[in-house]
């Protein structure tokens, strides 16, 4: 494994880069490659593709018919210059990565250079208008050739283009023709010029190109390409040195071919390649092989994991069970298609013809003699020679070997989840029975080195043999996983392990350690397991292969399981686990040069253990924008500022090897206390941001958890809106204690308001107080005195004075309680003011030969209480002078609301007076009261009464009292 040492920054030249990535294996054939497409009929958006290229900043560019594309490995998105710029075609015809940063663009007759999102154009003098620059590529010193597919007569078709002078060489400098199709620099830095005349090489001190045989000539020349036969390839679009040495050439109709070492092999449109017509071809910085056609685009990237399929000989690639021999070979059995053998790159297939009872191969064993046997859908069969040889059975019923194992002493045992156990003995498979042993149908054989058998059962558990008899048996209940038994392993410390359906177990110092789900065991628990040459421990599950370290397992101690931790491969390592029937058996070999084979349901699938490659290059990591409310701001900018409510950030890292793997955390720095993991998401979204300064920070892994620490940064500052302000606050404030102020001040002025009126009820009451209680008193004290001198003389008048003097102390008494009662308005408390009066007046006339009438007109509204109050006084007043001074028949009240003003008037038909030839104390009356109370609420009060015809008090109150007292 190689180990790069880290850089400072990612904008570094692709050379220095390429030096610490792999390029793809040469030893693999195409079809091992993990290939994938993006076409429009897949759902991609991918037009007519004419060029592939990788800038320094990680992002993959493909120039179309319809203009540029940028993509990061998940989503491709089309690309446009800033307004005032424009390409000057939107046809793209070639794209080079400039190691100093930047993309070369080629169009009709000019260059452009793409570089901070900025465009900068190059016309190529004598260039044709109709013509295109086919090809471009940089050389070590930054400079630019590229080729001109259609000059004018007598112009180069070669352009150097160096600090921005521009060079043409065309037939006068040695080309063949001058249309240049490809250029391409070998490792040793020499350019090879591609024409429709042929190739040359470039010789940069006599500008002079060479015509030469290219370094793929012979396989050019071959009339056919291997197997299947083809024509020789003749137009060649593409071409690519590839980290490895390895020659990549795209054609035209005949789809990708690969030359090394004058061997060729062909990938086409049959294959899976998205066209036969390949216009592109780049290598990515992590040793990727991207191909840009007529109908899309394809990667090909080196799979941890290799497949033998059919492509490779295979004779199926539904694999039943796997076998490796102590002779190096590796025993392949495909489900109706027989048996392979792989011996180094060579395949040989075995069927019925070769002695095998049927084609389908349920189970392989090599036995401690190094017999290869064979399970098979109609019994078992040896090895012998370069045939099989079936073996008899006793009863002569067939026996399905679904499993089989043999232990120290040489007996093979073989299970039929059917028919139970059997032995091989004397020649002859025998089925055997022992006591003790569970009814449960046999699911598993496996063997320990102390030469016992153990004996595994669908619904659970295991029972081990020595010998002829049963010596334990163990279940759940004993502490082995629950589940059927699927695999049995004895490791290099003699501790053995089971896998089950639901969770692993070891047994060591008599003792199990089971982890199930709890400690991180993938649903349908472990399928088969073996040990690698380095110490490390692998399980087949069917979420892909599992690699633990075995030291941490043997370290965990006996009876507490703790969690696992493990790399899984799967998928998009190359490894799709078949949902095959676990009586299939062995799923997973170890080879004798440490490889690991694992049956799937598309081919055998290896793996070596001791050179897995890790992809060491930590992603490069882009901030793509930031959107604010739906508005889309400059991350490009200086200083980023705005308001806003809704914050939309999308970043990406640029791992093309496998993107859907990468996974990134983030920190808004002033915002987030601790990193968050974001798994694989690309977009984070905040909500109601507070006012202040951030920084937004991500990181990101790649597919094999390599971080690049450094991250990506974003700063912005989000303003505040007005009431966020400090001066908000201030005005609020002030607001608040205005506020305060104006309650305090209103408050007073009500207790103010209150205070008056009671003190000029307290006024009133004094003085009817003094008119009625006082004086009544003042009388009777006189006519008593009065009494008192007569009692002698005149006993008669002495009596009639004490009685008189009783009447008018009562009539005094009654008047104080009228005036005390005038204080209390409990009336008023839960009631309105006419509601109030309807229900004093009716009270008051109660038992009494006069009729009470009450009629409410107008819009009634709630009025100031002093108003109501003084309102309901006049009126009480009114009706009980009317009472006791007029003789009514009838009193009526009319509360009349208009507009303006509201209008209160009491009326009786009683006796009535002159208000002119009123007596000195008229207000004995109650009239100077009525007036005061008038006075107090701003209000008028008018009397109209003539003897004999009654009398009509009228209190009206305009509109700008009732509102001043509100």
């Amino acid at each position: 494994m190689r180990i790069c040492p880290p850089r400072p920054a990612f904008a570094i030249l692709m050379v220095a880069l390429a030096d610490c990535a792999f390029g793809l294996n040469p030893s693999l054939s195409l079809t091992q490659f993990i290939h994938t497409s993006w076409t429009e009929s897949e759902g991609a958006m991918v037009p007519y593709i004419t060029a592939v290229a990788q800038s320094t900043d990680g992002y993959l560019w493909l120039g179309t018919r319809q203009g540029l594309l940028r993509f990061d490995g998940l989503h491709l998105v089309p690309w446009n210059p800033l307004p005032g710029e424009a390409l000057p075609d939107k046809s793209i015809d070639s794209l080079a990565a400039s190691a100093g940063g930047g993309l070369w663009i080629g169009t009709k007759g000019r260059i452009v250079r793409l570089e901070h999102g900025h465009l900068v154009q190059y016309t190529i003098m004598n260039g044709s208008p109709d013509g295109g620059i086919a090809a471009m590529v940089e050389d070590r010193a930054g400079r630019l050739w590229a080729g001109n597919v259609r000059p004018k007569a007598k112009a180069g078709g070669l352009v150097l283009l160096d600090n921005g002078r521009v060079k043409t060489y065309g037939t006068e400098n040695g080309l063949q023709k001058p249309e240049v199709l490809s250029l391409f620099f070998d490792h040793e830095g020499t350019l090879w010029v591609g024409t429709l005349g042929g190739f040359c090489k470039w010789d940069a001190r006599e500008a002079r190109c060479h015509p030469v045989r290219p370094p793929f000539a012979a396989a050019q020349d071959a009339e056919t390409l291997g197997p299947p036969a083809q024509k020789p390839f003749r137009l060649v679009k593409a071409i690519l040195q590839d980290r490895q040495g390895t020659m990549w050439l795209g054609t035209v109709g005949q789809g990708l071919i690969r030359v090394r070492d004058d061997r060729f092999e062909s990938f086409s449109r049959k294959d899976g390649l998205s066209s036969d017509d390949v216009e592109a071809l780049a290598e990515d910085r992590e040793g990727n092989l991207w191909v840009g056609t007529s109908n899309g685009f394809d990667r090909f990237r080196e799979p941890k994991v290799a497949k033998w399929t059919t492509f490779e000989g295979l004779s199926g690639n539904f694999i039943t069970a796997v076998c490796s021999t102590r002779g190096g070979d590796v025993w392949v059995g495909a489900f109706s298609r027989g048996l392979n053998r792989i011996r180094g790159n060579q395949i040989v297939r075995y069927s019925r013809s070769s002695g095998l009872p049927n084609d389908t191969v349920f189970s392989l064993h090599e036995d401690v003699n190094g017999t290869l046997w064979a399970g098979t859908g109609k019994g078992l069969a040896r090895l012998s020679g370069e045939r099989f040889v079936e073996v008899p059975v006793v009863d002569h019923s067939p026996f399905l070997s679904q499993t089989m194992t043999s232990v120290r002493s040489g007996v093979l045992w073989l299970a039929d989840s059917n028919r139970g156990l059997a032995r091989l003995r004397d020649g002859r498979v025998e089925e055997w029975q022992a006591e003790g042993m569970p009814s449960d149908a046999v699911y598993r054989l496996g063997s320990s080195r102390n030469g016992d058998l153990w004996v595994g059962y669908i619904k659970d558990g295991i029972a081990v043999i020595r010998g002829d008899s049963v010596v334990q048996t163990y279940t759940a209940e004993t502490g082995l996983a629950a589940g059927a038994v699927q695999a049995i392993y004895e490791d290099r410390a003699g501790s053995m392990w089971i896998g089950t359906r639901e969770g692993l177990s070891r047994i060591r110092n008599g003792r199990w350690t089971t982890w199930t789900a709890k400690q991180r065991v993938p649903l349908g628990g472990i399928q088969a397991m073996t040990e690698d040459d380095g110490g490390h421990l692998w399980l087949v599950t069917p979420a892909g292969m599992l690699l633990l370290t075995l030291e941490d397992l043997s370290r965990t101690p006996d009876g507490v399981p703790a969690s696992l931790f493990f790399s899984t491969y799967g998928p998009d390592d190359g490894i799709r686990i078949a949902d095959i029937p676990g009586t299939m058996d062995p799923r997973l070999a170890k080879s004798v040069d440490g490889r690991l084979w694992l049956s799937t349901g598309d081919g055998v699938a290896t793996i070596d253990p001791a050179s897995i490659r890790t992809n060491t290059l930590a992603p490069p990591i882009s901030i793509e924008q930031l959107i604010v409310d739906g508005k889309r701001m400059d991350v490009t900018a200086h200083d980023i500022r705005f308001r806003g409510r809704a914050v939309q950030i999308d970043y990406t890292a640029l791992s093309l090897t496998s993107p859907e793997a990468v996974r990134f955390r983030y920190q808004l720095e002033g915002f987030d206390r601790d990193w968050v993991e974001a798994g694989t998401r690309r977009q984070i979204v905040y909500a109601n941001l507070p006012p202040a300064d951030y920084r937004f920070h991500v990181i990101a892994s790649n597919n094999d958890g390599v971080w690049n620490q450094e991250g990506a940064v974003l700063s912005f500052r989000c303003e505040p809106y007005f009431y966020q302000t400090r001066l908000f606050s201030a005005l609020c404030l002030c607001a608040l204690g205005l506020s305060v102020w104006g309650v305090v001040r209103l408050r007073v002025g009500q207790i103010r308001s209150r205070f008056q009126l009671v003190l000029a009820e307290r006024t009133r009451l004094t003085r009817e107080m003094h008119d009625t209680l006082l004086q009544g008193f003042a009388g009777v004290v006189y006519q008593l005195e009065a009494a008192s001198r007569q009692a002698a003389t005149a006993p008669d008048l002495s009596k009639k004075r004490v009685e008189r003097a009783l009447e008018q102390a009562d009539q005094s008494l009654r008047e104080a309680r009228e005036a005390l009662s005038s204080m209390r308005l409990s009336a008023l408390e839960h009631s309105t003011l006419s509601e109030a009066l309807l229900a004093t007046g009716k009270q008051i006339l109660e038992g009494t030969p006069a009729r009470f009438d009450m009629d409410v007109t107008g819009r009634v509204r709630q009025l100031p209480y002093d108003i109501q109050a003084n309102l309901y006084i006049i009126a009480r007043e009114a009706i009980n002078n009317a009472l006791n001074h007029a003789r009514p028949e009838s009193v009526t009240l009319e509360l009349a609301y208009s507009r303006d003003s509201v209008r209160l008037t009491v009326e009786d038909d009683g006796v009535g007076f002159d208000p002119d030839n009123t007596p000195v104390r008229e207000d004995h009356w109650g009239l100077g009261g009525m007036r005061e109370r008038a006075r107090l609420i701003g209000a008028r009060l008018t009397v109209q009464s003539e003897r004999g015809l009654g009398t009509k008090i009228a209190v009206v109150v305009d509109r700008g009292a009732s509102k001043s007292r509100g």
